[in-house]
């Protein structure tokens, strides 16, 4: 005899039925809770089931038909489909609160007519019940998830698709005209018409520089006068002509009235490898807000706070002048006049699939700029002591020369996940104060006064987006000026941390910024990925092996030779658009000799001997493309 006839025989059909009840209300919460997480994902991603696509079919062939309607009909498709979602979701979070409060009212009827022995049985039946049904549907909608981000992500390269240059996500055609001037890339500089040259701002953003970083009066008026003299130079020599052929201004004035024409889309460069993305605008605003959403990390405010955190900035300004910290020329580099909100903006992640973006916030010229710059460069000074940073890949090249592995040693590098947004405020704190003895050297600050600033600096990161206010209430943000001194003080104290408590000698760790590159025996990796792992729960680290003897960190691929020694071998990521900047791009000649230069300078100095006539080569074809 089974559980549920013992239920019916001992306590009748009344309780029986409840019994079953509340095994087909758990049913439908596994299937409900799957349900909500997969349809938040479609929406995260900006990716629809395929029941919300086919249910539109009819409406889809009038996307086909061309004329002036095909743009009114794609824009009234993507707005339709966002709303159905939206609906779906809200229905489906209402039928959990419905089919939960159920729930509830059975249970506290099984538990008061069952036996404590017959209460838990079920209990253990109808959960096991769940749970395996909860990980099908899961694994099934796992699969859905990964087919419908395929279907929908339309990589589009419209200009030179080996060379990755251009990644289109929209049904907009581009005119062979915009591809072109777009294949240049986000560096190429269009040169100004003279009455496009905005001389007020000019003149403003120099004697604002002038009038913070000069002390000396006489020295400052001789700045203006050459200054003057050089704009007044320009102009003439401008005289309304673009110095460049024709069809460059054609193709100009053809992207410009494109780009008017079709305002749903954007037109901005890719998180890595330097390419073009066009996207609708209308998924770019949704996808951040939906990221804007995580109420554990951002916080809508009311009103903007600039003017409240500028008086902050200055009352804080004040208190380190008043206390003879600085001078009274610091105090007035160091005073905010007229700040504006930071701004947040975000790049798509070309190398992903599906809709995935990094967030960037834009402080210059807000409330707190002048006192992170102040806490950066004190902090910079000190970074310099760190035995494990590297600044550069020339830098670990010229370490490694003097690298010998020892033998059962493998490369492996440690990347870690949102650095700067997971560098909470107390683990800053915590940082600082354990290093002040080093710190207290290159500042005449004291703890407390310096602690303040700190504390100050994480308390007004905020920014604006699509017209409303935000509050960052964890992490520091990318593209903050402080944000990369405080992710190197984190770095630090990690690998100091972590190698301390390993149970065998390392041969040595670099790192740099989020990256890290070390020596470790091959049957240790996976427990030394646990102990970095563990230091702090919100820093968490995805690792690679080297595979055949090779490794890439950086922008140099390291090799491991038979003598257990490292030679270096320039490398480009997969994702690079090898895009350099064009010789017709407005830039002085120089700048453009200096480029080329400086590519050489790359291929030959970041690699081993070897390796110097494979990249001079290479450095060709980057150049002659």
């Amino acid at each position: 005899m089974g559980f549920y006839d013992t239920l019916h025989q001992t306590y009748g059909t009344a309780l029986y039925q409840q019994a079953k009840h509340f095994k087909k209300i758990n049913k439908k919460l596994a299937s409900l809770y799957n349900r909500r997480v997969f349809l938040l994902q479609c929406r995260m991603l900006n990716i629809y089931p395929r029941h919300i696509i086919n249910s539109l079919k009819s409406i889809y062939t009038l996307q086909f038909e061309g004329g002036p309607i095909r743009k009114k009909v794609d824009i009234m498709m993507r707005k339709f489909r966002r709303s159905i979602l939206n609906l779906e979701i809200e229905t489906t979070i209402w039928k959990i609160k419905n089919y939960e409060h159920e729930g509830k009212k059975v249970i506290e009827i099984l538990e008061r007519q069952l036996t404590v022995s017959h209460f838990v049985k079920l209990n253990h039946i109808i959960s096991s019940c769940f749970n395996a049904l909860f990980n099908r549907i899961k694994q099934a909608n796992i699969s859905k998830l990964q087919s419908l981000t395929r279907e929908h992500t339309p990589v589009v390269s419209t200009a030179d698709s080996s060379s990755k240059r251009i990644y289109n996500y929209t049904n907009v055609s581009l005119p062979p005209e915009v591809e072109e001037l777009l294949q240049f890339g986000p560096k190429f500089n269009v040169p100004f018409l003279k009455k496009e040259i905005p001389v007020p701002r000019i003149i403003a953003d120099v004697e604002y520089y002038i009038s913070s970083h000069v002390v000396n009066e006489t020295f400052r008026d001789t700045l203006r006068a050459d200054f003057v003299n050089l704009l007044t130079n320009h102009l003439h020599r401008v005289n309304g002509r673009v110095d460049v052929h024709d069809k460059m201004v054609r193709n100009i004035n053809i992207t410009k009235r494109f780009l008017k024409d079709n305002n749903d889309i954007i037109v901005n460069k890719s998180d890595k490898g330097g390419s073009i993305v066009i996207m609708y605008r209308e998924d770019y605003v949704n996808h951040v807000k939906g990221m804007l959403s995580d109420v554990n990390t951002y916080k809508l405010l009311k009103k903007d706070p600039t003017s409240s955190f500028q008086k902050r900035a200055n009352a804080l300004v004040d208190s380190l002048f008043e206390n003879s910290f600085i001078s009274e020329f610091e105090k007035k580099k160091l005073k905010k006049h007229n700040s504006v909100p930071p701004r947040l903006y975000c790049l798509r992640k070309t190398h992903k699939e599906g809709l995935h973006m990094r967030p960037i916030v834009s402080g210059i010229n807000s409330p707190s700029s002048n006192i992170a710059t102040f806490i950066h460069n004190t902090l910079s000074d000190v970074a310099t002591t760190f035995q494990h940073q590297v600044n550069s890949s020339f830098e670990f090249v010229e370490f490694s020369k003097n690298v010998v592995l020892p033998d059962g040693y493998v490369l492996v590098s440690l990347d870690v996940t949102s650095l700067f947004t997971n560098i909470t405020h107390a683990l800053t704190v915590q940082i600082i104060k354990r290093n002040w003895q080093t710190i207290s050297a290159y500042t005449c600050l004291d703890r407390k006064t310096f602690l303040m600033l700190v504390d100050f600096l994480f308390e007004s990161s905020y920014f604006m987006f699509n017209g409303e206010t935000y509050l960052q209430i964890e992490g520091t943000t990318m593209g903050g000026i402080a944000s990369p001194i405080f992710g190197k003080f984190v770095m630090n104290d990690l690998v100091i941390t972590v190698v301390s408590q390993l149970p065998f000698p390392v041969p040595f760790v670099k790192f740099y910024v989020d990256d890290s590159v070390m020596a470790l025996p091959f049957d240790m990796i996976d427990e030394t990925v646990k102990i970095f792992n563990s230091y702090h729960d919100k820093i968490q680290f995805t690792f690679e092996v080297e595979t055949g003897g090779s490794l890439p960190f950086l922008d140099v691929c390291l090799h491991r030779t038979e003598e257990q020694k490292i030679i270096t071998n320039w490398y480009t990521k997969p994702t690079s658009s090898g895009i350099i900047l064009n010789y017709l791009s407005n830039h002085a000649t120089s700048y453009k000799i200096s480029a080329i230069n400086n590519l050489l300078h790359r291929a030959i100095n970041l690699s081993s001997p070897v390796y110097h006539d494979l990249n001079i080569k290479k450095s060709e074809t980057h150049i002659t493309r």
